[in-house]
């Protein structure tokens, strides 16, 4: 479970590092001029790292860290870790997998996207890239309620497991804002403007 829990960890920490930067360029978008092919392959590397996580987490088959995995270990334990948390029992065990079974269709697209265009580049898509989520849409919403979800599980499970509290947060947001604090900082000592421009006419991530 150790080994499941920090990967959900590094996944909330893409999540959220993706988020802050996202936030920041938006309230600001001169920020993003000044190093543009930077933050656009952040973006980009941030955001597909997060989509082959988050199917990983959830898949079942290809990876022993897995939820669904993870929740039959449970099932097979459940007189002892009963003993050690009377609230846990099959019932708990049966809500949590019909949790996941709720969130079929985003996990379906979220595959479509690791497998279509990801990590293997079928042709439709590949020359096509927008397609993709035509076809099999996934908003940061959505990423953002498979983390959660998969927080809520472990969360349960984990003190019983381990013997500890849940504890999460491996980025802290000051982290973020501090770099983009230097950057204005340096944007403003000089008095100057980049004379980068936006990669082929692109507005700042969204």
């Amino acid at each position: 479970m150790q080994r499941l829990g920090d990967h959900l960890v590094f996944a909330d920490a893409k999540y959220k590092l993706l988020m802050e930067i996202r936030n920041h360029l938006q309230e600001d978008h001169r920020l993003y001029t000044a190093a543009p092919g930077f933050f656009t392959l952040i973006h980009e590397s941030l955001t597909i790292d997060l989509m082959v996580s988050l199917t990983r987490l959830y898949e079942e088959g290809r990876s022993e860290r897995n939820l669904p995995k993870f929740l039959n270990v449970v099932e097979m334990n459940l007189t002892t870790l009963s003993s050690l948390d009377p609230q846990i029992d099959v019932s708990v065990v049966n809500a949590h997998r019909v949790r996941i079974k709720e969130l079929k269709g985003v996990l379906d697209n979220l595959t479509v996207h690791r497998d279509r265009l990801l990590v293997h580049h079928d042709k439709e898509y590949f020359l096509d890239p927008r397609r993709t989520q035509r076809d099999a849409p996934i908003s940061f919403g959505d990423l953002e309620t498979l983390l959660k979800t998969a927080e809520e599980i472990l969360r349960t499970y984990y003190p019983a497991l381990l013997g500890a509290a849940w504890a999460r947060g491996l980025l802290e947001a000051r982290d973020v804002r501090e770099v983009f604090r230097a950057l204005r900082s340096l944007r403003q000592g000089d008095g100057t403007t980049p004379e980068h421009s936006t990669p082929s006419g692109k507005s700042p991530p969204r």
